[in-house]
């Protein structure tokens, strides 16, 4: 008897603690998003490239290039509201949030300006 319950309670436990199912994230959003720019007509040997990596555990990575230089490299937090995204850049001075739309493949923020496109 004292060899079966320590038995008995291991295939209890893992019984309970084998049902528990990981939700799956099939939001839109989830890939690889990026703009490339040039800030000026001055500087034209100087080009600018965002790019952000959406995962699906609601967290990704910011990526920007100068001149294929990475200049700056953080991780955000994205969630999911009604039909916009709030971005939260933890790793940044001053944590800034941005809020963006989603619209024919282009993230749109709250001026009105393309912020990426799907790649």
């Amino acid at each position: 008897m004292k060899k079966l319950f320590p038995l008995l309670a291991f295939i209890v436990i893992v019984s309970f603690t084998s049902c528990s199912k990981i939700e799956e994230n099939n939001d839109p959003i989830i890939g690889i998003w990026g703009m490339t720019e040039q800030p000026s007509k001055t500087a034209k040997n100087i080009k600018i490239r965002n790019e952000w990596i959406f995962n699906d555990a609601y967290l990704g990575r910011y990526h920007q290039y100068h001149n294929e230089e990475i200049v700056v490299l953080t991780d955000f937090k994205w969630v999911a509201e009604e039909d916009s995204y709030i971005l939260v850049y933890p790793g940044m001075d001053g944590n800034p949030e941005v809020t963006v739309v989603m619209i024919d493949g282009q993230l749109i923020d709250q001026e009105g300006k393309i912020l990426a496109q799907r790649e």
